[in-house]
């Protein structure tokens, strides 16, 4: 069983750090960029994404907690009569293959459906195959591919 706890500042400013670099590097690995111009829109998005921070109406970045010890992060947002929408979960290396990201999807799915949400949405990265394995495995299905390429 796993609870979500509020971050603190400073936990929300490390968790951005870190969803940031995460990020910018999924971003260089997909779309061949260079790094600084992975992070540069790394940054962007995650501040469009979060214009108030912890504050942020119908956003939810929350520590994932099992027994007394904090296991991960989730991020997730949820407008009643739209699609709830899962931007980060992550469960620390330790804790994985333990059936915590399992418990969070429920508890997610739990959370958005009493929103007033009528289905649940992410992204994965191609090059992301556990991902893809899990969320999948969790219920998720794939509904289209985004395709790129690079100009000049």
């Amino acid at each position: 069983m796993v609870i979500f706890k509020d971050l603190s500042a400073e936990e929300f400013s490390a968790y951005l750090d870190n969803l940031k670099r995460d990020y910018a590097e999924d971003l260089k690995q997909s779309w061949q960029i260079s790094r600084e111009e992975a992070v540069m829109f790394s940054d962007h998005q995650i501040a469009s994404l979060l214009p108030e921070g912890l504050e942020t109406p119908y956003h939810h970045v929350q520590a994932v907690v099992a027994g007394s010890r904090r296991v991960g992060r989730v991020w997730y947002a949820c407008q009643a009569g739209s699609i709830g929408y899962l931007y980060d979960l992550h469960i620390l290396k330790p804790f994985r293959r333990q059936g915590l990201g399992t418990e969070v999807i429920r508890q997610v799915r739990i959370a958005v459906e009493a929103a007033g949400c009528n289905a649940l949405a992410l992204h994965v990265f191609a090059h992301n195959l556990d991902a893809q394995k899990f969320y999948q495995a969790c219920g998720l299905a794939p509904v289209g591919i985004q395709m790129y390429q690079k100009l000049s």
